[in-house]
């Protein structure tokens, strides 16, 4: 499969609506909490090294993710339902607890609901 091949089946509005989508999945906003917590503790940050590395993952995900999900037979619905469910039980996990931990307020920006 050639890059020509892919690209004369897109449009520009599949490929805004991708990167929307791939957009929100990175977190740029929820990941801030991260970089300035790091930023507290006097470790570098390195914000070009971070935008690449997004950048990369954010492009590597969009040419490789179809792929991906036919090589394990699963279509976009079904990746939907299962995304959604894991967001529903994530949300559940972090209602329930009555202590809450540092790793949970960093994967999920809905952990400050409880508080």
């Amino acid at each position: 499969m050639s890059f020509s091949y892919i690209f004369s089946r897109l449009d520009v509005q599949q490929i805004a609506s991708a990167f929307i989508v791939l957009f929100a999945v990175i977190d740029v906003l929820g990941s801030t909490p991260v970089f300035i917590t790091l930023k507290q503790q006097g470790r570098p940050v390195n914000a070009w090294k971070a935008t690449l590395i997004s950048l990369g993952l954010l492009l590597g995900f969009f040419f490789a993710g179809d792929a991906m999900l036919r090589l394990f037979n699963v279509d976009i619905a079904s990746f939907a339902v299962a995304g959604s469910l894991v967001i529903f039980l994530s949300l559940i996990l972090i209602c329930r607890c009555r202590r809450i931990d540092r790793m949970i307020i960093m994967m999920s920006p809905l952990s400050f609901i409880n508080n």
